[in-house]
């Protein structure tokens, strides 16, 4: 099983039932790109997704229950991508996003009920 930490690219869009992200993935160090885009039931993201330092594409996008993200997301200096349109109940962004030096594309169409941006 150790062979597939090695994995680059993990789907998991539309598994609407997905509360909490499975505490393995904080294994995958090679992953650079992460779908969770449509997990309508996922509520929060644990703060070790911060160690995954390779991930170049996040992807929470329409997942309308997911209401804060870890501050610990500012480690991820290689993300380039990070899509979040469509969280309706997301609240505040982390206060270190422009740690990400590395971000071009970032994504927070119909986020309505953001009340913090970044400083």
């Amino acid at each position: 099983i150790s062979s597939l930490y090695s994995v680059s690219v993990i789907d998991m869009s539309s598994y609407i039932n997905l509360t909490l992200l499975p505490n393995k993935l904080i294994n995958f160090t090679s992953l650079t790109i992460l779908d969770m885009s449509s997990c309508k039931s996922l509520i929060s993201l644990p703060n070790e997704l911060g160690n995954l330092t390779s991930l170049t594409i996040l992807d929470v996008s329409s997942c309308i229950n997911l209401t804060l993200l870890p501050n610990e997301l500012s480690s991820l200096t290689c993300l380039t991508t990070f899509n979040m349109k469509e969280c309706s109940s997301l609240i505040s962004l982390p206060n270190e996003l422009d740690n990400l030096t590395s971000l071009t594309i970032l994504k927070l169409r119909e986020v309505l009920k953001l009340e913090i941006i970044v400083k």
